[in-house]
């Protein structure tokens, strides 16, 4: 028996896994593949995650107390068991040998998963996310430059995937890492949903299907002229019910755009194309470390599809 900790990262389509695997926990069952019900919180196991450090801080999350039998039931009948929080790619060193204390108590298999997509593509999701989240008045002000600087310097948020990566290998062991490129070339089937059960069990997606289970897609990007309107309304002095209220109006009513490339002293919400280049050389040789170490690719390749530029504005 295996037990799947799924550790992200954000913006690597996790809601999309997490709210599959919530919403077919009966069928996966029945297919020998558990989703445990406690610590579930919005289709992930925010519980566990919380549980073990503290993240995340909504006081409406319920601790994943009983996980522990629920494993050990499941290792019993010789089931699976998928957890998943992305929260938990954000553990520091002393969190991951807490969560492996904690774990190990089972005297299971452990694997950890995690997905990495290319920093460029990345980074655009991620301050898409930001501008949706964050309050307003942030250091970067709404310009995705200044937010890639931001992150690169951020001591509660690492964007080196060695360092992330590193921290789970030296405590649960490299051969239980299990590394997946967020690219659709790559995906099993062109699709994460197949791609990550194809992970827990290589015969998983075909009884799926056979039982008519289709895949699911949450959290499609917003387009750019609204999010420098939600930006601008971050910043408003209004109370933060009010920014948040309006701001779900307008993800709510948001019109489906194409995005267009910034020009002049237009500050950029998506990373501009002459930069894209430079920041995937910038990050090339951890690419190559990974692709080396845990995907076996002797040519150091870990990401095949290649920066394109965004649409021109019609």
């Amino acid at each position: 028996m295996t037990l799947y900790v799924h550790i992200g990262l954000n913006k690597t389509g996790t809601s999309s896994i997490q709210k599959f695997f919530a919403d077919n926990q009966q069928v996966l069952e029945r297919l020998g593949v558990v989703y445990p019900t406690i610590g579930l919180h919005d289709s992930a196991h925010y519980g566990f995650s919380k549980q073990l450090m503290g993240l995340p801080a909504a006081a409406n999350v319920s601790l994943a107390d009983g996980i522990e039998e629920v494993i050990g039931k499941a290792a019993e009948k010789k089931q699976t068991v998928v957890i998943s929080s992305e929260y938990l790619f954000l553990a520091k060193e002393e969190q991951v040998l807490e969560i492996k204390r904690f774990l190990e108590n089972t005297g299971v298999d452990i694997k950890i998963v995690i997905y990495l997509r290319r920093h460029d593509s990345w980074v655009d999701s991620l301050f898409n996310q930001a501008v949706k989240t964050a309050p307003g008045n942030q250091g970067w002000d709404l310009d995705i430059r200044e937010y890639f600087i931001y992150l690169l310097g951020a001591s509660e948020f690492e964007i080196r995937y060695p360092r992330i990566i590193a921290k789970w290998a030296n405590a649960f062991g490299q051969g239980n890492i299990i590394v997946r490129p967020f690219e659709k070339s790559q995906f099993y089937k062109d699709d994460l949903i197949w791609d990550f059960c194809r992970v827990i069990d290589a015969d998983l997606p075909a009884a799926l299907e056979k039982q008519g289970v289709s895949t699911v897609q949450v959290n499609e990007s917003v387009p750019d002229d609204l999010i420098k309107v939600i930006g601008a309304i971050r910043r408003l002095n209004i109370p933060p019910d009010q920014k948040n209220a309006v701001s779900a109006q307008l993800l709510r009513a948001r019109r489906v755009g194409q995005p267009r490339a910034p020009r002049g002293d237009e500050k950029p919400v998506r990373i501009p194309q002459h930069l894209r280049k430079h920041i995937v050389n910038f990050f090339q040789d951890d690419y190559q470390q990974i692709a080396r170490t845990y995907l076996g690719a002797e040519d150091g390749v870990l990401f095949t599809e290649k920066p394109t530029p965004p649409p021109a504005k019609p």
